[in-house]
């Protein structure tokens, strides 16, 4: 059966309440040590931040940080709005 990005809903939820801020690096991470195929992460994980915003568990902030996989990258920043201290 082929996955889609809202698949990995509940993990994104997961990642909001723990994070009460949220990268693309930390998504990457967690969608590989699901089990998704390293040459396939980038398929979901536009796509499962897109979702995260409608359903209203994170927003775009202004701030931005270089990525630690790929350092010419700059990557945004994203604020959790379910984060649980």
């Amino acid at each position: 059966m082929k996955q889609k990005a809202q698949d990995f809903l509940p993990m994104l939820k997961q990642i909001c309440l723990c994070n009460s801020e949220i990268t693309g690096d930390l998504i990457y991470d967690s969608l590989l040590n699901s089990g998704v195929d390293k040459n396939k992460i980038y398929l979901y994980s536009g796509p499962l931040i897109k979702i995260g915003v409608k359903n209203q568990l994170l927003i775009k902030t202004e701030r931005c940080f270089s990525s630690k996989r790929n350092r010419a990258s700059l990557q945004r920043i994203w604020k959790s709005l379910i984060f649980k201290k």
